[in-house]
Order: C-alpha cells, then sequence, then structure tokens
C-alpha cells in the first residue's frame, strides 16, 4: 500500500485491508472484482444518520447506475428495484407490489394460518383450492360473477346482484333464474 500526497491510501491489486483480530473483516480488489468480505457473525450495514436512506445501486443496462435496493429512513419502507424502477416495497401493513406476481408450474399464492386458500397451476390445469375446513365463496358487491371463456368475451354463466342466473349454451343465454321461477330459452327435455 502507498499514501499519495492527497492523504488517500492506495492498495495494489489483491492487497487487502484487514480489520479485526482474526482478519475478520477484509476490503480488497482481485484485479477483477472488488470484495467486502466478512468471515465471522454478521455483516451489518448501518446508516445512523436520522431519516436517511441505504441505497444500494448497479449499472442500469444503458451505461448508467439506478437503484436496486434502498432501506428509507424517513418512511420505514425496504424498496426492491428492477433497473430502477421499484417493483416492491414494504408498508407498515404489508406489502405493495406494482407489477406482476410470477409463479412457476406448481408455485402457489398460499392464503390462511394452515395453508387454508391455495391458488395455482400444476403444469396442465389451474387450480383455486379450498384446503380448509370452512367453504370457498365468491361474492360482489353491487356487479355480477361470471364464468366467461373466449379471452373473457363469451358468458357461460352469470350471476348478477339481487337479480337473475343465467347459464348459457355457447355463449347464448338458456336458462335464468327469475322473480317467479325460471326462464328458459329452447327446449326442456327430459328423460
Amino acid at each position: 500500500k502507498t499514501e499519495n500526497a492527497g492523504g488517500d491510501t492506495l492498495f495494489a491489486d489483491n492487497e487487502k485491508a484487514i480489520f479485526g483480530a482474526g482478519s475478520d473483516l477484509q476490503i480488497y480488489h482481485d484485479g477483477a472484482n472488488s470484495y467486502i468480505q466478512n468471515v465471522t457473525s454478521s455483516l451489518i450495514i448501518q446508516n445512523d444518520s436520522d431519516d436517511r436512506q441505504v441505497i444500494i445501486k448497479s449499472d442500469n443496462g444503458s451505461g448508467g447506475v439506478a437503484d436496486y435496493f434502498r432501506a428509507n429512513g424517513t418512511t420505514g419502507e425496504a424498496l426492491l428495484y428492477h433497473y430502477g424502477s421499484s417493483k416492491l416495497a414494504t408498508t407498515s401493513t404489508g406489502i405493495d407490489v406494482t407489477g406482476n406476481a410470477t409463479f412457476g408450474d406448481n408455485g402457489k399464492a398460499i392464503f390462511g394460518g394452515g395453508s387454508d386458500l391455495q391458488i395455482y397451476h400444476d403444469g396442465g390445469n389451474s387450480r383455486i383450492l379450498e384446503n380448509g375446513t370452512g367453504f370457498l365463496a365468491i361474492g360482489t358487491n353491487g356487479g355480477e360473477i361470471s364464468l366467461r371463456g373466449d379471452s373473457f368475451n363469451d358468458y357461460m354463466l352469470k350471476a348478477e346482484q339481487n337479480s337473475a342466473v343465467t347459464l348459457y349454451h355457447n355463449a347464448l343465454p338458456k336458462l335464468a333464474t327469475t322473480a317467479t321461477g325460471i326462464d328458459v330459452t329452447g327446449t326442456v327435455t327430459a328423460d
């Protein structure tokens, strides 16, 4: 190592700044990569300045740099970024996700203390599974509940709040509930 007139300490490739009785913390550059290496206990990065942040930046894919992680001392958020665009943020009530959450085949979105509700794709089929002791309820507050095919354009079933429940065949209504019973479009065939 050498010191220049400006007071900097210069280390050649593979020379280390070593801290601790057992060489516990080492900072160095090996000619290709730079390292902060801890060999015992925890490595802590801490900012004691009020309402400030810890920010990790890296290449933005276009010759500049962008945020990848930010611990925000003002809001309490921990934020993850993709090339500087916020994708996941912790909040006082949970997390906020910007964009898609992608799950591979058999990767499940699981809800409930006993993994009661599971939503997943098994590689061949998509499934919503009520795995607990209760029931699966699908509700609406004013609109309709519908099952649709063909990119959500064709009805298979439509249930309107305080109104009819209609069954469709090939996107055409065939049976609907009414205030007095049912309304059938077409022929009723019974065995």
